[in-house]
């Protein structure tokens, strides 16, 4: 905030055609080395699980163990990418409450519910780079450590099929040796069910 100095163009490379946001933080240092339309809003498709999950699990003490019944559910929702559980804690929870409490709760800036008449499916719940930066930053640094290892945990014990049979370590899974810990998501025209491969 009231910094005149112009910020250095990003070195990301976008297609032509292609609409992308880009966010690369580094924790330590503290500072954005990356962004280019890292405001712009996009359907979130499964990343919103992240949310959920953190809803969940928010106000969580330092000495939580998540119970057998809520990982049943968890698990499968943010290694395999679980749809049925999605819909299940949407339904129960809220909706785009959820989004709402999310959003405040984390203080980000851009995401949004799913738009009028979009209302029952999550995964047009709108999310920018920044604001997926803001929800690691805080399960990396501010969450309890319960919830912090039990999302990162699961994460990093993603299935390379996901419950919908399709292969969902792709982008940052796919370009870098394990371990790693990231939240997919998928949709579109192209989007083809039952595409994954041996692991």
């Amino acid at each position: 905030a009231g910094q005149s100095a112009r910020p250095r163009a990003a070195s990301v490379e976008v297609p032509a055609g292609v609409s992308a946001g880009v966010a690369v933080f580094d924790r330590q240092t503290g500072t954005f080395t990356e962004q280019l339309n890292s405001t712009a809003r996009f359907r979130s498709a499964s990343v919103v699980k992240l949310l959920l999950a953190l809803d969940h699990l928010w106000n969580r003490g330092p000495d939580y163990t998540v119970p057998p019944a809520d990982r049943a559910w968890l698990e499968p929702m943010l290694r395999s990418s679980d749809d049925d559980a999605a819909d299940t804690y949407w339904s129960d929870h809220g909706g785009t409450a959820i989004i709402t409490r999310m959003t405040s709760r984390l203080g980000l800036k851009d995401t949004a519910p799913p738009p009028s008449g979009y209302e029952g499916y999550w995964g047009y719940t709108a999310l920018s780079a920044r604001d997926t930066v803001t929800i690691y930053r805080y399960l990396l640094d501010s969450a309890p450590a319960p919830v912090r290892d039990f999302v990162m945990g699961n994460l990093r014990q993603s299935t390379r099929c996901a419950s919908d049979a399709f292969d969902q370590h792709f982008g940052v899974a796919g370009a870098f040796e394990k371990p790693w810990a990231v939240k997919q998501g998928w949709a579109g025209s192209s989007y083809e069910k039952g595409t994954c491969g041996p692991p």
